[in-house]
């Protein structure tokens, strides 16, 4: 351990100067990771919402495809 007494009030600025800006540099980086995983989370979310269309599409042809089965249906027991 380093005598406090052996430093001068300039070594203690500088030191002091030093761990602040590691503290922001720290800070300015968890930032940074904070809004890559929200900008990650939100992309991930996006397509959940388009593809909320897509099945509503699917589920049409399926009813159309349903529904002109019937009629083929019903038209062969009627013929």
């Amino acid at each position: 351990m380093v005598q406090p007494e052996l430093f001068n009030q300039t070594d203690f600025g500088r030191i002091n100067t030093a761990t602040a800006s590691l503290h922001q540099a720290g800070s300015v980086a968890e930032a940074q990771r904070f809004g890559d995983r929200s900008a990650e989370l939100f992309a991930a979310r996006r397509p959940l919402r388009s593809s909320l269309i897509v099945p509503s599409q699917k589920i049409s042809r399926i009813q159309r495809a349903v529904i002109s089965g019937q009629q083929r249906r019903f038209a062969s027991l009627a013929a």
